[in-house]
């Protein structure tokens, strides 16, 4: 970067906003997915001196040992700015899809016993799993032992952020996500005045590990949408993860390198370097992009504080925390199962009634539909205050109703008045305001054709660029300013009079201090043709080390299945791999 490109670092409010005293907590299924989750986010936080704490649900182990896959993500950590005493493995098993022996999650009563013999949580690497450290035993593989083990540990961190893992299509996946909802479901019910912190999940798969290839362009782009033909991609836009309201993290400073300098520079580059039995680091042109996406879920409902009573039917988990269920972890169904309260089709009320024992602030209230349209329903308040609402959307996406004012009520009724047979809610949140409050820091970001840019390449003959921004966690109106170069700014289109650096700010009119500052630079045809042909290169050296190592991969499973059950179970899985590929390719 030239010397001008230097005078911009710090160049957004949010790199040098400092959160002292604030924790945040990354939940993953496994060794490698913090990189996954949140590679860009953690190094974020840790330059905010936010106390980062990382929870590992399983040892990795089914592949390769525990220590290895602990020790590799010990170092990875170590990268990102995670000491080893702010990192947690839970100890329970690797458990791939469709696994003979089944799923932790699923296992209630008698402990899961796994091909190596182990029932109970472990450690290695120098690390103890957190039952031992916690209780001084450990724990047994059991639905229960898992609930305990994450409620006691978020209960210790008391985090103010919490991230972790989605619906992707892996079981330790799934459990990951569905166990926090669980746990954060009855610590909201037991403890209602609690801190509840921010909620963030991510997609793993479709919006990271098996994301487009695109990080080599002639400036670093989005998280793409993913394609719903991809793992993971038919949940976008279908339940509550709408890609519109997604929540967009910017690049922390070592994640960003110029157009012509080398992906292997990067910070989280370097952290997936680590990984070295997984070679993670064969992902970074997909994982490593302008941002970092994530579904928020507010956690400050006061529904959780109520007591639900229904005209007829089981409401009594709409004024929960988790909104679906899978009973098998295993399914290759991506889309999960909603818990819809359905009222009886006999019955004249339709209503359910939440009731709380002193007066509480009401501001806006956030229903989840189910699977059948519901045209209309009417809100009401024990003060007489009437709402109509409708329709409400559907398969689990919110519906928000606004009131005009805080209303202080004892209790809230909500009855379906227009509804086919069938038709029931998911859920009922209710707020004492519009925004969660607390947690990560307002920040306004400048984009070009939706995309977050940092250092913006254009050709000398581009002289009209189109400026949007993205706001997180504020509505406030826009101050543009142009603090180097010849240029000026109308209507949002940076218009450009010569062939100098322009360096281009944004701050908040209402509060200055929150900025984002960018340096626009014009290159010659031929800098963009040499940048096409570097390009070119690195990216088939990455194919061919993919290649290699998918090669590599492929030859240490049969090994591996040849030492345990010999040459015919080699031949077996061999058929089943080109019958799967065959019954792929007729499906295309």
């Amino acid at each position: 970067m030239n010397l001008v490109g230097e005078m911009l670092a710090p160049d957004n409010s949010i790199y040098h906003e400092k959160l002292l005293g604030k924790r945040a907590l990354i939940f993953v299924p496994h060794e490698d997915d913090e990189i996954n989750i949140a590679g860009n986010l953690i190094p974020l936080l840790r330059g905010m001196d936010v106390s980062v704490y990382v929870v590992f649900l399983t040892n990795g182990d089914y592949e390769l040992p525990a220590e290895t896959r602990m020790e590799e993500a010990a170092q990875s950590l170590d990268v990102l700015g995670v000491p080893r005493e702010y990192i947690f493995f839970m100890g329970y098993p690797d458990s791939p899809n469709g696994s003979r022996f089944g799923h932790v999650y699923t296992q209630r009563g008698k402990a899961l016993v796994t091909s190596d013999g182990r029932d109970e949580t472990y450690g290695g690497a120098g690390f103890r799993d957190f039952a031992y450290t916690r209780f001084g035993e450990h724990s047994k593989y059991t639905h229960d032992s898992m609930v305990r083990d994450l409620r006691t540990l978020i209960l210790d961190i008391s985090p103010d952020l919490m991230v972790g893992t989605d619906l992707d299509i892996h079981s330790d996946h799934r459990a990951c996500s569905f166990l926090l909802d669980e746990v954060l479901s009855d610590m909201f019910r037991q403890f209602p005045m609690k801190k509840r912190p921010l909620l963030w999940k991510r997609f793993a798969y479709s919006t990271a590990y098996n994301a487009q290839p695109d990080y080599y362009a002639e400036n670093i782009l989005e998280t793409k949408c993913p394609d719903r033909r991809q793992p993971g991609g038919a949940l976008i836009d279908c339940f509550c993860y709408e890609w519109s309201s997604r929540r967009r993290i910017p690049c922390a400073l070592g994640n960003r390198v110029g157009a012509v300098d080398t992906i292997e520079k990067t910070q989280l580059f370097q952290a997936m370097r680590c990984h070295r039995s997984q070679r993670m680091e064969l992902r970074a042109d997909r994982i490593l992009n302008s941002d970092e996406v994530f579904f928020a879920r507010r956690t400050d409902s006061l529904s959780y504080e109520a007591t639900v009573l229904a005209s007829s039917g089981d409401a009594s988990f709409l004024n929960g925390f988790q909104l679906y269920r899978m009973a098998n972890l295993d399914s290759v169904q991506e889309l999960p199962e909603e818990l819809v309260w359905v009222p009886d089709d006999d019955d004249p009320e339709k209503a359910v009634t939440l009731l709380w024992k002193r007066c509480t602030p009401v501001k806006q209230i956030c229903i989840y539909g189910g699977g059948r349209p519901i045209e209309q329903l009417v809100v009401s308040f024990d003060t007489g205050t009437k709402h109509v609402c409708g329709p409400l959307r559907t398969h689990g996406r919110a519906t928000l109703l606004s009131l005009p004012e805080t209303i202080y009520a004892r209790s809230c009724c909500i009855k379906i008045t227009k509804a086919p047979a069938g038709s029931g809610l998911a859920a009922i949140e209710v707020f004492a305001s519009e925004k969660q409050v607390g947690g990560f820091p307002l920040f306004i970001k400048i984009l070009v054709r939706d995309n977050f840019v940092y250092q913006y390449n254009r050709r000398i003959s581009e002289r009209r660029i189109p400026l949007e921004i993205y706001r997180l966690g504020t509505d406030d109106g826009i101050c543009w300013e142009i603090c180097s170069g010849n240029a000026q700014i109308r209507e949002n289109i940076l218009y450009l009079k010569d062939e100098s650096d322009v360096i281009v700010k944004a701050s908040l009119v209402s509060n200055p201090a929150v900025y984002d500052v960018v340096l626009i630079s014009a290159h010659s045809a031929l800098w963009f043709r040499y940048l096409v042909c570097l390009q070119f290169y690195r990216k088939l050296r990455h194919a061919g080390a993919a290649l290699s190592w998918a090669i590599s991969k492929r030859i240490m499973r049969y090994a591996r299945v040849y030492k345990r059950n010999g040459i015919s179970a080699v031949l077996a899985m061999m058929r089943f791999q080109a019958r799967k590929k065959y019954e792929k390719a007729m499906k295309k």
